[in-house]
């Protein structure tokens, strides 16, 4: 019995994977027809990577024997006719750890030793050296051999107390506490609270039914979890534990309810975010194939709220980045077929015209279409001040955004926290320089709106006065970039808070602080940058284009006109040859306009989750561990 979640997982996959081959058929299509310029390729490469890079991230986070690892068995490995995380009591997974499809790699599980906690390199950086990874083939065929290979997450170090509080795992005041994979772990890894949490579309938060919100839930909650962007479940697990023989099963369903609103309360959501579960109960229903047990053990209905909110707003989401790409590349290589098809049009009238002319009347013809040209040429004098004037105000705009001020900024940052003590004023410095940024983001902003207005009225008079048909694409607003620096704001600088004082005290943490703030900037900065750059060169391309047409088209009706001076048969050839090549402007629009719609109609087309395969099946399945040995 398949997840209702996994199946429309696969959905979205297979929808992504027909946007990428429309997306190839779409390039193809403009390649065909000449029309696939450096500004079109790049747009469509980058839509590309960007279909191809999109991920579905849920995070379950809990702490340890609340049953994350059931209730990730129960949803997505159940098919399999067994357990496949260790999920046996006590204490099974002793480290953060991710599932997920790779792309071009054999199935593996990748364990990062726990010494590696010492080097200053955040885990993103770690990514990039396998050489630290111990690597695992993962036999995804044979269920039994799968399940053993994964118990390497159980697997723990002996160490003394020296090394466990060099991994930051010991605390001299609290010598009884030891890193589990909840709380611990997720102040220990700044990578995972920084990085991997705020990077996930939903957060499932498992609490147990019979403990309910213990303290150190709460702490995850509060510190890690409650100040995170997206969506957030909370999942109420292990209600088969709360079955009692003395009562009746109204009375049991009425606790239930009980410990969902005190779970609520505790957490400060609305009941209806608490989903009272068993994960246990429904993995066993799905390996038996028994339905009713799979309805009573509550995940069906968890799962559809999960797939039913999550899934639509990530289609959603990608949808409408690329119909924002395409419609302005549509715009530009559409009207740039009219445009010819037009000159075209007016070139065959004009040597139809001709029939039954003289040599004078040819004549004549030649020196308007020389003195046409003399008069055009005549823009690209306004063309260079054009071009000047762009380069320098875009120059001004993208120095405001420039990386190596921002390099300098946080090497600064990091510098002015380690002086305060015990980083107690570091949220004060770090909010002091979001503020910065995200002023020097209105103010490339407001410099490229300045762009836009210089570029409109220039435009507007290139038109009226030589017959060009520029128009300019939207600007980007970098409201997404604003957006995204808001983020950062919440998620970063609530680790700079009174819980992570001491921890940041430690140059190691704060280093792995600032390289991820970095990268997480970094990005940032270069996504504006990279939006500005690309409306600045996607403005500039067809000016050069429609100048190259025009040139070409005065070469072509001047070169014409000279071999039907010289050879009276050779008008009613060009003739032809013009008239055909107008049939083949009309076919090329038509391709160019059903490629465009054929794309549209794949974007716009609801994922079917009943028409999905199983993904995981015969394709490469990856497990990382974070971290992935444990210390006793």
């Amino acid at each position: 019995m398949h997840s209702s979640f996994a199946r429309h997982l696969d959905a979205l996959a297979a929808w992504r994977a027909l946007l990428d081959r429309q997306l190839g058929a779409l390039e193809q299509t403009l390649r065909d027809a000449g029309l696939l310029d450096a500004e079109g390729g790049d747009v469509i490469d980058g839509l590309c990577r960007q279909v191809a890079s999109d991920r579905v991230v849920v995070a379950f986070v809990a702490e340890f024997s609340r049953g994350k690892s059931e209730l990730i068995n129960a949803i997505f490995f159940a098919d399999t006719g067994r357990r496949i995380l260790p999920a046996t009591p006590g204490r099974t997974t002793m480290c953060p750890v991710e599932i997920g499809y790779q792309a071009g790699e054999a199935p593996m599980l990748a364990l990062l030793p726990i010494h590696t906690r010492t080097l200053p390199q955040s885990l993103d950086e770690l990514r990039r050296r396998p050489e630290l990874w111990t690597r695992l083939p993962l036999p995804i065929d044979a269920s039994e051999r799968l399940a053993d290979t994964l118990t390497e997450v159980m697997r723990t170090k002996a160490v003394t107390v020296d090394e466990a509080r060099a991994l930051g795992l010991w605390d001299d005041e609290r010598p009884d506490v030891l890193d589990t994979p909840g709380l611990n772990a997720i102040g220990a890894e700044v990578s995972l609270t920084l990085g991997l949490l705020p990077a996930a579309q939903a957060v499932v938060f498992v609490v147990a039914a019979d403990a309910g919100v213990t303290r150190s839930d709460l702490a995850i909650w509060r510190d890690h979890l409650e100040p995170q962007a997206g969506a957030r479940y909370v999942v109420l697990n292990k209600v088969d534990a709360l079955a009692d023989p003395l009562l009746s099963s109204a009375d049991v369903a009425a606790l239930v309810a009980r410990q969902r609103e005190v779970t609520a309360a505790a957490l400060g959501v609305t009941p209806e975010r608490v989903f009272a579960l068993s994960a246990r109960q429904a993995l066993m229903a799905r390996i038996d194939g028994q339905r009713a047990p799979l309805l009573a053990s509550g995940l069906p209905g968890f799962e559809e709220v999960l797939a039913n909110e999550l899934l639509p707003e990530r289609h959603d989401t990608l949808a409408r980045v690329l119909l924002d790409a395409l419609a302005p590349l549509e715009e530009r290589l559409t009207r740039r077929l009219v445009d010819h098809r037009r000159h075209t049009a007016e070139q065959l009238l004009e040597l139809r015209g001709l029939r039954g002319k003289s040599q004078a009347k040819v004549q004549l013809m030649l020196q308007r279409v020389a003195g046409d040209a003399r008069d055009f040429e005549r823009c690209t004098v306004r063309l260079a001040a054009l071009r000047a004037v762009h380069s320098r105000m875009l120059r001004a705009a993208l120095d405001t955004l420039s990386i190596d001020r921002l390099r300098d900024d946080l090497a600064r940052l990091q510098r002015d926290i380690a002086a305060t003590l015990l980083n107690l004023g570091g949220r004060r410095l770090f909010g002091e320089l979001v503020q910065q940024l995200r002023e020097r983001l209105v103010a490339a902003a407001q410099r490229n709106e300045e762009i836009r207005a210089m570029l409109q009225a220039s435009f507007a008079q290139l038109n009226s006065e030589f017959g060009f048909a520029l128009a300019l694409p939207d600007p980007p607003s970098l409201e997404r970039a604003l957006r995204e620096l808001g983020q950062v704001e919440r998620n970063f600088g609530g680790y700079l808070g009174l819980a992570n004082a001491l921890r940041l005290a430690d140059p190691r943490y704060l280093e792995q602080f600032r390289r991820l703030l970095w990268a997480r900037l970094r990005a940032l900065f270069e996504g504006a940058i990279g939006e500005l750059e690309h409306w600045s060169r996607d403005a500039s391309a067809q000016v050069d284009a429609q100048l190259r047409e025009r040139r070409d088209g005065f070469e072509r009706r001047q070169a014409a006109l000279e071999r039907i001076r010289a050879a009276a048969g050779e008008l009613e050839q060009r003739i032809g040859e013009v008239a055909a090549t107008e049939d083949a402007l009309e076919r090329q629009l038509d391709e160019v306009q059903g490629a465009f719609a054929a794309l549209r109609e794949q974007v716009g087309r609801t994922p079917d989750p009943d028409a999905a395969m199983l993904p995981w099946r015969g394709e490469p399945l990856a497990v990382a561990g974070a971290r992935t040995r444990g210390v006793v």
